[in-house]
């Protein structure tokens, strides 16, 4: 009876096990998230105007404050679902990059000096963001048993072309960022690591902005084999 168990129970314990599934049918609609989109009219053909539309999702809001970005950003701060440490990581970013931010202002002794250094912490964010986003990206392309790096992207070219190779660029950069931030000396809150290294991103230097260029320039290097990303 063991022996069957263990010889047929890999076969069997899948069938039984349940799946994930959506509680809302297909037909139900997402609901608008963006405030300026609220008060413009659906087009004819819209099937929100005769389907049943979801409820908002509790992350999800119609305020000012409402930042996808910076949502997205927090959850891959994020670990063993501990959500409230880390948007209190991110509070504490923010709280350090508007204290080094006033401090040089402070510091300045001009207004032409002043007018040139950014305190708004949630745009230096993304500025920072911005500057670490790569342009391209290297896929593996195996010809003759011999696997090569091509730079390519959605349709074989740039991640600017739709929208979802923007967000995939824009995810590479978060994750870039977190990753290097984990690796930091004792001494160091991870809130401090992530401030200094966005301020470094805002001005277009530092470890991410430095490992955005090895990888353009590495595209630049493997761009003759840039013919195989058709075969």
């Amino acid at each position: 009876m063991l022996y069957f168990r263990r010889i047929c129970g890999s076969c069997f314990t899948p069938n039984i096990i349940n799946k994930r599934t959506s509680i809302w049918n297909p037909t139900y609609q997402d609901p608008i998230t963006d405030k300026s989109e609220l008060d413009l009219p659906l087009s004819e053909d819209d099937p929100r105007k005769y389907r049943p539309i979801k409820p908002l999702f509790h992350s999800d809001a119609t305020t000012f404050f409402h930042d996808p970005v910076l949502i997205t950003f927090t959850h891959m701060v994020m670990k063993d679902g501990r959500k409230d440490l880390a948007q209190r990581i991110m509070a504490n970013c923010f709280e350090y990059i508007k204290r080094k931010q006033v401090k040089k202002w402070l510091a300045c002794n001009s207004d032409e000096e002043r007018k040139e250094i950014e305190c708004n912490p949630w745009k230096i964010f993304h500025k920072a963001i911005e500057n670490c986003t790569p342009v391209l990206k290297l896929m593996p392309a195996t010809r003759g048993g011999i696997t090569y790096q091509v730079n390519r992207g959605k349709g074989g070219k740039h991640f600017g072309i739709c929208c979802k190779c923007q967000k995939y660029a824009r995810f590479m950069a978060m994750k870039w960022l977190v990753r290097t931030c984990r690796i930091r000396g004792h001494t160091e809150t991870m809130a401090e690591s992530l401030g200094k290294e966005l301020l470094d991103a805002f001005n277009n230097e530092g470890r991410i902005v430095k490992k955005k260029q090895d990888l353009h320039r590495q595209c630049e290097a493997n761009k003759a084999y840039a013919h195989y990303r058709w075969k």
